[in-house]
């Protein structure tokens, strides 16, 4: 039965995603349609799981105008800090078409105090508004879903996984 689910599974996802891509068929459509389907049979491009076919990016921190490093934070005197999304080494090698700035849309900055969520502020590429409400021990929260890379070519494509950056706040001494 296992067999049979996997051979289903893989001809269902790999059809679907022949004749969708870049859409993922839904799994309720796969299973109305061609009955029970084990999730593990299929393929992960039509489970929303970012692919190991998909470049990787790390995010940069600038605390007015120098590289920080985003674990330890921003501090509270600070006047601008800003973000910046790059495709990794690996990636640059691996997809050499690709431009390395990743463009970044839709961007929602969370401003935590105590472990909750006080305030939210639609983001753009500086944490300004978030930066003037915050003290030390706060934490700000930036997340995007929306993330596309761009080909020298110019055309756009956007990748699966989204971007989640917690910036602590602490107080210079």
């Amino acid at each position: 039965m296992l067999i049979k689910d996997f051979i289903i599974g893989f001809v269902i996802g790999i059809s679907c995603t022949i004749t969708t891509y870049p859409m993922r068929p839904p799994l309720s459509f796969l299973c109305f349609f061609y009955g029970w389907v084990s999730l593990s049979a299929i393929p992960a491009i039509s489970q929303s799981q970012p692919s190991s076919r998909e470049p990787t990016y790390k995010v940069l921190v600038y605390e007015d105008g120098v590289p920080i490093n985003p674990e330890r934070g921003a501090s509270v005197l600070s006047k601008l800090v800003k973000l910046r999304v790059v495709l990794t080494d690996e990636s640059l090698e691996k997809y050499p078409y690709l431009k390395p700035a990743v463009i970044v849309k839709n961007t929602y900055e969370y401003l935590i105090r105590n472990g909750r969520r006080i305030m939210i502020y639609p983001g753009g590429a500086s944490l300004y508004f978030s930066l003037l409400n915050a003290q030390a021990g706060d934490q700000i929260l930036i997340e995007s879903a929306d993330l596309r890379v761009e080909t020298r070519d110019g055309m756009t494509r956007k990748l699966t996984r989204k971007m989640v950056c917690v910036l602590p706040i602490y107080e210079e001494k």
